[in-house]
């Protein structure tokens, strides 16, 4: 069975039904944010629907984790090669990304692959009709989105609430899964991932 995963910070979690509003992306994603909630009607939380690591990846449980949080261009060498240098994070400064995986939910799918064409801080452009069918795909039926999400890990649900109450959950560590029980949540797990190759670059 697919599970549907959505992770947010320790700090903004809340024992019961959470729905979207414009904090909860950051400047690169408020225009897309907007954009999908004048396609659907309504405002969405992005939900990546998947069992596996790659899957998890579209959430931010992996930041709990990840050291190297940028690169900067420090020069070049005498053939024109760009130097890069990672910029790490320090003790302290890593995220507290608490994990919510639902066995089931409602929503409306979409193709991750092509989530670029939707409008950001970057690029403005409407999609035409044939990238808003890439994003839609509106003759796939549910069987044929949680098929496309065993074989390709790129599918998301777009959903107008969340009721973090019946979902599963998931923290870094004990003291975190601690304060999750004092706020109500039963059967939290610790629950460490590996991030993948690319995400360790």
């Amino acid at each position: 069975m697919q599970t549907y995963n959505y992770s947010r910070s320790l700090d903004s979690v809340v024992y019961g039904i959470i729905r979207p509003s414009e904090k909860d992306y950051d400047e690169f994603e408020i225009e897309t944010f907007r954009w999908f909630a004048g396609q659907l009607g309504f405002k969405p939380f992005f939900v990546a629907v998947g069992n596996t690591g790659s899957d998890l990846a579209q959430t931010n449980y992996y930041d709990n984790w990840r050291r190297v949080v940028a690169t900067e261009i420090t020069g070049r060498t005498k053939t024109g090669i760009y130097i890069h240098r990672k910029i790490l994070r320090k003790k302290g400064e890593f995220p507290n990304e608490v994990l919510f995986s639902f066995k089931e939910l409602t929503g409306v799918f979409f193709d991750d692959s092509y989530f670029a064409f939707a409008p950001n801080s970057e690029y403005s452009d409407e999609p035409t009709s044939y990238e808003k069918r890439l994003i839609f795909k509106p003759s796939y039926r549910k069987s044929d989105w949680l098929r496309k999400a065993r074989e390709k890990h790129c599918v998301v649900t777009a959903t107008p609430s969340l009721d973090l109450r019946i979902a599963e959950v998931y923290c870094r560590n004990q003291e975190t899964k601690k304060v999750l029980e004092e706020i109500g949540f039963n059967g939290v797990s610790v629950k460490r991932i590996l991030l993948p190759d690319y995400l360790k670059i």
